[in-house]
């Protein structure tokens, strides 16, 4: 299953203008000639493509997760499949932190810069100041949605990885002593095999909901983000000095996407 596939997503798009202004032979002379004529700082620019392929890969790094909550799994012996999923929560919750985080350094920057760049600066950082709170939000209702996930000091807990952890257990140390000593040899066995199934029936349950965890919250990082990027590149643009030339390139992509996609809706023919 593919993520974040979307060719004309609001965040490649910024990213891309920003490197071509960066790097304009890479599209012929005259985008370089055009560009060169527009007096906007480098340095500053880097700054902005720096944070906005940071929060690129931050996201994408994130949309990964239904795939990696339904397949990834070692074949070691010397990790459970428990562990591992186990292993994969404390990722997912890592990385959308760090993808909530890189968001609002990317605002405390553009907020940061209004006062030289915007005319209505004072407007613009109660904005910006807006935007992060409602950022915030949005991550408070991600963790909402974790259900009877919970958060233990350090330690996040799904009731069902931990049933399934603790049926693994059991069934350990019902092979040590001195638990092994309290059964007989045929209740350990009918006790092994129903620990074993509950560890089973648990830990698929406990995979499932974070797949579907993963696929809903991932749908709804990707609109966001669109829309979020959507409505900032203008201002980056206004802010790096370089808004007529981002238009002209935007112009320039919208064109070459629409020949593509008439190009692939036309019939090919042959004659003899």
């Amino acid at each position: 299953m593919e993520t974040n596939k979307s060719s004309q997503n609001s965040i490649e798009k910024l990213m891309a203008i920003l490197s071509v202004h960066l790097e304009p032979e890479v599209l012929g002379i005259e985008i370089k000639d055009t560009i060169a004529k527009i007096p906007f700082n480098k340095a500053r620019l880097k700054i902005y493509l720096d944070t906005v392929r940071d929060i690129r890969y931050a996201w994408k790094k994130v949309g990964r997760y239904q795939i990696y909550f339904k397949d990834f799994y070692p074949k070691s012996e010397g990790i459970t499949e428990i562990e591992a999923l186990t292993h994969h929560v404390h990722a997912y919750l890592e990385d959308l932190n760090t993808f909530e985080n890189k968001l609002i350094v990317l605002l405390g920057i553009l907020k940061n810069d209004a006062n030289e760049h915007v005319i209505n600066s004072k407007e613009f950082k109660q904005s910006m100041s807006e935007l992060t709170d409602k950022i915030r939000q949005g991550f408070k209702k991600l963790d909402d949605q974790r259900g009877q996930h919970r958060h233990k000091g350090m330690r996040y807990v799904h009731n069902d990885l931990l049933k399934a952890e603790n049926a693994y257990m059991m069934i350990e140390q019902l092979n040590i002593p001195p638990f092994c000593d309290f059964y007989s040899s045929e209740i350990k066995e009918k006790l092994k095999e129903k620990l074993s199934r509950d560890r089973i029936l648990s830990f698929e349950k406990a995979k499932n909901d974070w797949i579907e965890l993963a696929r809903i919250n991932q749908e709804h990082l990707d609109e966001n983000t669109d829309k979020l990027f959507e409505g900032l590149a203008t201002s980056i643009y206004q802010i790096l000095c370089i808004d007529s030339t981002a238009k002209f390139l935007q112009e320039l992509s919208d064109r070459e996407h629409q020949n593509n996609q008439l190009t692939k809706s036309v019939p090919v023919t042959f004659g003899i």
